[in-house]
């Protein structure tokens, strides 16, 4: 299997060493749970590799493996990003801020317009949560289509950007825009969910030094600047161009959830900007790429020349 060769040895393992160290480097300690994943996630793959021998199970083993893959990613991602917040580095809210001012964008205007229409404001909604569908979703279909090149470059430009988004993300912490424009308020948590401001519990935990346990119920999105909920939105629809019905759905669906961005995400506008532009840099160097391999195995060079 195509993806299969590339992967094993160039991102799998690389991703397993990112995750130990991750957390090793940390005074965060994992609760339980959370450390049988590891266990789970070897025998995950052991059973994956057992399915690649089968020829009539090739399908399920193409999905087995891609979600192993985006599993280990998501997990050393957070890990990475965590450690980051407990170093405690200045907030670039004022920065950002001051950059949407500059583009002429009002965060709480469009918010407050967006919450005088419930219909589109549940629409927006859910085409936020669909993040991690999506991602099952894709990775389920490319597997059936038999799509394996198409496979291979998405779990490549989504794992590369999302190391990229989330150390950027813990190198220039933000605690978003709705507590900038001051929609946070503790005493009113449904405020707090609507204002896509759930997350800054978490958030400031980790950076007072208050959180030194990792559960399940605070695994939450804590990257604000640049917004991956944008580069995973690119990158869904890029990857099912080649499937008509599919590219019909996922399209527009992603058109919606970057915007949700802002409000159902908490998202400075720059956020989004940044988070777009690390998906196009993403697919333009892995297409670059590619047709530069195409080339040169096309043209192989000639006994006993030199470069």
């Amino acid at each position: 299997m195509l993806f299969v060769s590339e992967f094993r040895r160039q991102i799998f393992l690389f991703l397993i060493a990112v995750l130990a160290f991750g957390w090793a480097g940390t005074a965060l300690r994992l609760s339980p749970a959370l450390a049988l994943l590891i266990p789970a996630l070897i025998a995950y793959w052991v059973m994956t590799k057992g399915l690649l021998i089968h020829r009539q199970k090739q399908q399920l083993a193409r999905f087995m493996f891609g979600t192993g893959v985006l599993l280990v990613a998501g997990w050393s991602a957070l890990g990475i990003h965590f450690v980051l917040l407990t170093f405690a580095l200045p907030e670039v809210d004022i920065m950002l801020y001051a950059i949407d001012r500059r583009l002429g964008f009002n965060w709480n205007d469009l918010h407050a317009w967006i919450a005088d229409r419930p219909i589109f404001d549940e629409i927006l909604r859910f085409a936020y949560g669909s993040f991690l569908p999506q991602l099952i979703l894709v990775t389920m279909l490319l597997s059936a289509k038999g799509r394996e090149q198409d496979l291979s470059d998405f779990l490549k430009v989504y794992v590369v950007t999302l190391f990229f988004s989330v150390t950027i993300g813990g190198l220039l912490p933000a605690h978003a825009m709705c507590r900038t424009s001051g929609w946070h308020t503790g005493s009113d948590p449904e405020m707090m969910t609507r204002a896509a401001c759930a997350f800054l519990p978490v958030y400031d935990a980790l950076r007072s030094g208050q959180m030194t346990q990792i559960e399940i119920h605070n695994l939450d999105g804590l990257v604000t600047f640049p917004s991956f909920h944008t580069t995973a939105a690119i990158l869904f629809a890029w990857s099912v161009r080649a499937i008509p019905l599919a590219a019909l759905v996922l399209f527009p669906l992603n058109a919606l959830m970057i915007a949700a961005t802002p409000t159902h995400g908490g998202h400075y506008l720059i956020d989004i900007i940044a988070g777009a532009t690390i998906a196009l840099v993403g697919i333009v160097v892995l297409t670059r790429n590619a047709k530069h391999k195409r080339t040169v195995f096309s043209h192989p060079r000639p006994l006993g020349a030199s470069y």
